[in-house]
């Protein structure tokens, strides 16, 4: 019991460290220039999103209405017509929705692989120029995307299993009582998020070792996500959980301000906060996951491999890291 305490408190240190290597950083240009440009093309996209689509389901709304109307059963509407406007308009929402999944999907794709990079480089005490940057970013971004889509499949596929094993839940669980029928989804909700955010951990570090390591992506970075982090995975979840955490609550806080009923510009500000603030956990959420991949290696005796990714390794033996005490023995002369 003691040494769980001590594993689950472990990720304080992790914090520590994270925030050493950030505010001694000779990447903190590097590293702000990648935040703001995370936050202006996620504001950028919600915003269109929120102003090109509020439009089209107001229109949709309004003719799904008209059809319940008993005084269109006049010549002045065909049905059928209508019909017809409602099907195209779906069809816009859908490409829409498509298309800015694609975009949010490219964008969080690079802030994520551009932090990752920033952070492996900086941890050794080495500079980045964001030119270099970008041209390590393309040379390696199919691992990152492989691995980030096999992510988002999982994502769905969970979310899938949650909403059919929640149906069949309750229909075998049926009862009349609101409170109880409540407290059921409660706590089938709190329990898989709980599972997922442990979940998480090992496709998080996954994606740490699509960037960083060379011929290691999707799957097989999972599997060795999860051999590296298995005396680390209760400071994964506290390390997952305290990302997690604020970020819900900060969008609860924002769905209640801005819901349908609010006025145009004040679901784009509360967009907008939330875009902000989530740019912001990211950007100390994925330097913290990749000092845990340091230390997991640390832990397991494995050397930092030189990849073409990171050419600055194959000069740790020549240079003064970063952080002394957590050079991997093997580097130590």
């Amino acid at each position: 019991m003691g040494e769980c305490c001590l594993e689950l408190l472990g990720f304080v240190g992790i914090l520590k460290e994270s925030i050493k290597l950030l505010l001694q950083s000779k990447n903190g240009k590097l590293i702000a220039t990648i935040t703001t440009i995370s936050i202006l093309l996620n504001s950028l996209l919600s915003s269109f999103f929120i102003l090109f689509t509020r439009p089209f389901i107001g229109d949709l709304l309004a003719k799904q209405a008209l059809l319940y109307l008993p005084t269109q059963n006049s010549s002045d509407t065909d049905p059928s017509d209508m019909f017809v406007d409602i099907k195209h308009d779906i069809r816009i929402l859908l490409v829409v929705e498509f298309a800015s999944f694609l975009a949010s999907f490219t964008v969080s794709l690079f802030s994520i692989s551009s932090m990752i990079l920033a952070s492996a480089v900086t941890y050794y005490g080495k500079s980045l120029s964001f030119k270099d940057l970008l041209s390590r970013f393309f040379k390696l971004f199919v691992r990152p995307l492989v691995t980030f889509l096999q992510f988002k499949l999982t994502v769905i596929s969970y979310i899938i299993v949650f909403v059919l094993a929640l149906m069949f839940l309750l229909a075998i669980i049926y009862t009349d009582h609101l409170f109880t029928f409540i407290l059921i989804n409660i706590a089938l909700f709190v329990l898989t998020s709980i599972f997922w955010i442990y979940f998480s951990v090992f496709w998080s570090l996954a994606m740490v070792i699509s960037v960083i390591e060379e011929s290691c992506y999707g799957i097989q970075a999972l599997r060795k996500a999860s051999r590296l982090i298995k005396d680390r995975r209760l400071q994964g979840f506290a390390l997952n959980f305290v990302f997690v955490l604020p970020m819900v609550i900060v969008f609860m806080v924002t769905m209640m301000i801005g819901d349908r009923k609010s006025s145009l510009s004040t679901q784009i500000v509360m967009v907008l906060v939330m875009t902000v603030f989530s740019s912001l956990v990211m950007v100390f959420q994925w330097i913290s996951l990749t000092v845990l991949y340091f230390q997991c290696k640390k832990t397991h005796g494995e050397a930092i491999e030189s990849q073409g990714s990171i050419e600055e390794y194959s000069r740790v033996l020549s240079s003064t890291p970063l952080l002394k005490e957590d050079i991997p023995q093997e580097y130590k002369l």
